[in-house]
């Protein structure tokens, strides 16, 4: 089972990256931290459950996480998603 990103979740799910980390969000898989990007985004911090599915991503580049390919299928399935 590979890890892939919000933006390519949401390109199997017709969503935007922001629009993932709400949607994972309202599961409970990541919530809101203390801290602002330098772009004014808010940062993330990955819940317990959440650990279950993913993890920090280690590219320099991103201030994420990647997740288990299967997070698609729950979004589905959750928010009656195509």
């Amino acid at each position: 089972m590979g890890r892939i990103s919000a933006r390519l979740i949401g390109r199997e799910i017709g969503k935007n990256a922001k629009e993932v980390y709400l949607l994972l969000e309202k599961l409970g898989f990541i919530k809101k931290g203390a801290g602002r990007t330098m772009n004014g985004s808010p940062v993330w911090e990955l819940t317990d459950l959440g650990r279950q599915h993913g993890e920090d991503s280690h590219n320099p580049y991103s201030l994420g996480f990647i997740w288990d390919s299967e997070v698609v299928d729950i979004l589905k399935k959750a928010f009656k998603l195509k």
